[in-house]
């Protein structure tokens, strides 16, 4: 299973235009992916070009499935029937998409500018059995912010690993049928957690995920690990190349080696796209 994730900052690239088809450009350089999950999608915003980005990608990846989870969905300005939103978009090359559902996460009320944020899941067909994904985009100006929301995304891994060890009745139909059981969940995304922080150890390791950049090479190599955003845009990351983009999957749960690509080349937004294949 190959699957790709990429913050597109709108589409607006790092020359500061917006650019969709530059966006499908890149990630069909990749070659094809079983997975695509694309966070700050937006739809019919004013200030981020005004068109419809979800339609575009769906209309550009025939034979995917997409999955939408807008973090809000507000009157547009103009006043007509179109919605204005902003979220995350997974989608999954068809027959692979089992399931699907949306979580908001937290979002509590204090002084610094805010966005909305959820996680879109899917389960997908694995030949080693149904597996969880979950596309993800955490806050950035508020740490206690991003720790509400990384013990968020704990609690729904738990509640999906949980459901192997449930009773299901077979003959449920309708909206009582159960949906497929995973044995593993995989978190991918824009975490906003730069790795070579505290909060990095603290939010993730003590949330109990796994790394997977650490799965595919010798976790004493971390200090080499390829930056995923701050390569071109220096105006909104004045430390420069780091790593706030991550592949995570459930501690103790089974995973082969995989490798992970990162597209370090590319200025179409402000973070870089990874690919990971699950060998």
């Amino acid at each position: 299973m190959k699957l790709l994730t990429w913050n597109i900052q709108s589409a607006k690239g790092c020359d500061d235009k917006f650019d969709s088809q530059r966006i499908v450009d890149v990630i069909e350089s990749f070659g094809e992916q079983d997975v695509i999950c694309l966070q700050e999608v937006a739809r019919n915003i004013p200030a981020y070009d005004d068109i419809d980005q979800k339609s575009y990608f769906e209309t550009h990846f025939v034979g995917y499935e997409g999955v939408w989870g807008a973090s809000f969905s507000k009157r547009h300005q103009s006043g007509d029937r179109k919605r204005s939103e902003f979220g995350n978009l997974t989608l999954v090359r068809s027959p692979l998409l089992l399931d699907s559902r949306t979580h908001f996460l937290p979002w509590p009320a204090h002084a610094n500018p805010q966005i909305p944020r959820v996680a879109v899941e899917t389960t997908l067909l694995h030949e080693s059995g149904p597996v969880s994904l979950l596309n993800t985009h955490l806050a950035f100006h508020c740490a206690t912010e991003r720790k509400d929301q990384m013990s968020a995304l704990s609690q729904i891994r738990d509640q999906i690993l949980a459901r192997q060890h449930a009773k299901v009745d077979p003959a449920l139909v309708g909206a009582y049928q159960h949906p497929p059981v995973s044995r593993s969940v995989l978190l991918c995304g824009d975490l906003n957690i730069a790795m070579e922080t505290d909060e990095y150890q603290q939010l993730i390791e003590a949330n109990q995920w796994r790394d997977c950049w650490n799965i595919q090479t010798d976790p004493e190599d971390n200090n080499h690990r390829t930056p995923t955003c701050g390569c071109y845009d220096h105006v909104l990351w004045p430390q420069g190349p780091h790593i706030r983009d991550y592949y995570l999957v459930s501690e103790g749960q089974q995973m082969n080696m995989c490798r992970i690509t990162i597209d370090t080349e590319t200025d179409a937004s402000d973070h870089q796209p990874l690919s990971l294949e699950w060998l």
